[in-house]
């Protein structure tokens, strides 16, 4: 047993009518993975009410809306266009299904990624996970894909990037992947690849609309934390391809992630502070000094610039976080 998460046993559910309680949300940039993804959601056994797609490509209009069926079941395919920006557009698939009538038994938001695929359960499970436990708010998904190894090595505990204990948020605002341990294994966090909550978060809380990618989900569930429990399930299952489409370079990766974790310092001084985040960063960047030095020229430091980068904007007094423009 993990002694950082709490259990919480299994029990028989009752039958309940998903297609009135759950509705997707999907944000896209266009990627052709999401055809695969709305063909496992087809295929599931029972589907979602609706899904809302929130397209963010190129040529699609910002509010425009239509709306297809999904032949041989009663969910629904709604894509409303938007401008990019990850939070944004999840506030406005929220804003979407909040505001219609037709959806107001939907007391279940889902978010997917556009590159998973749902395990033909999903959705029975989803609900399941809910209606066990009332003051669960949060439940996060297992990626069939992902082999989830957690370096506990003393250096790296030292340097605050990583603990022995899964699914907790570290002073430093590194966060340890969580463990699905049983049915329903409580956690500090869960994955933004596939997360949902119920749908009463919503009426007085939204994502931050000011970030434009980094760290959304964890800033998210943060904040929402006094209102119940979060959880990681056994049960949910996906197949996460983690498209490479429209990231950033390994450079820039780190340094917006460095300038994410400075900013939780100022969101949540009580769960991350400003000394563990710079003294993570400079363990790291030592870590790579002695890693480049190993392998020479044939090693690029991307990491390492992408640390010093951040470092140079903070001292400089420059914005070290990617926010949307």
């Amino acid at each position: 047993m993990l002694t950082s998460q709490t259990m919480i046993e299994e029990s028989t559910p009752n039958s309940v009518n998903v297609e009135t309680r759950v509705a997707v949300i999907v944000c896209t940039r266009g990627r052709p993975s999401l055809d695969n993804l709305l063909q496992s959601i087809r295929i599931c056994q029972p589907v979602p009410s609706v899904v809302v797609v929130v397209d963010a490509s190129i040529g699609q209009t910002p509010g425009q809306t239509s709306i297809e069926h999904s032949g041989g079941t009663p969910m629904r395919i709604i894509r409303v266009g938007a401008t990019p920006g990850l939070p944004h557009q999840r506030n406005i698939g929220v804003d979407f299904i909040l505001s219609r009538e037709e959806f107001c038994d939907c007391d279940i938001v889902s978010f997917l990624d556009d590159d998973v695929e749902v395990s033909p359960n999903y959705f029975n499970e989803l609900t399941r996970c809910f209606d066990f436990k009332e003051d669960l708010i949060g439940v996060g998904a297992v990626d069939d894909g992902q082999v989830q190894v957690q370096n506990t090595r003393l250096v790296f505990r030292l340097m605050l990037v990583t603990s022995r204990h899964r699914g907790k948020v570290l002073s430093s605002g590194f966060a340890t992947l969580p463990s699905a341990v049983a049915f329903l294994s409580e956690s500090e966090w869960v994955p933004g690849f596939a997360m949902s909550f119920r749908r009463y978060v919503f009426e007085t809380n939204q994502f931050d609309h000011r970030i434009s990618f980094y760290g959304e989900d964890l800033e998210f569930q943060l904040r929402i934390a006094h209102l119940g429990k979060i959880a990681i399930s056994s049960s949910l299952r996906v197949r996460h391809k983690q498209s490479p489409l429209s990231r950033d370079s390994i450079r820039d990766h780190w340094s917006y992630s460095d300038g994410f974790r400075w900013s939780m310092a100022y969101r949540f001084p009580h769960r991350v502070t400003s000394f563990a985040v710079i003294w993570s960063t400079m363990g790291l960047m030592l870590l790579e000094v002695a890693r480049f030095a190993r392998s020479g020229a044939r090693r690029r430091p991307s990491e390492l610039l992408g640390h010093y980068d951040f470092l140079c904007r903070l001292m400089s007094k420059k914005e070290v976080e990617k926010l949307r423009k």
